[in-house]
């Protein structure tokens, strides 16, 4: 395999992991959101 190859399969997993987390995060009622663990998460 290609490292091109390697890098856009990285690039994808690494943006499909950020949507998750993205709506994971809108979803974390406001009390989790407070937490000092999940800032440090970003």
């Amino acid at each position: 395999m290609s490292p091109k190859r390697i890098d856009d399969k990285a690039r994808t997993i690494l943006r499909f992991a950020f949507t998750l987390f993205a709506l994971n995060r809108k979803m974390i009622p406001m009390e989790q959101k407070k937490s000092p663990t999940d800032l440090k998460l970003i």
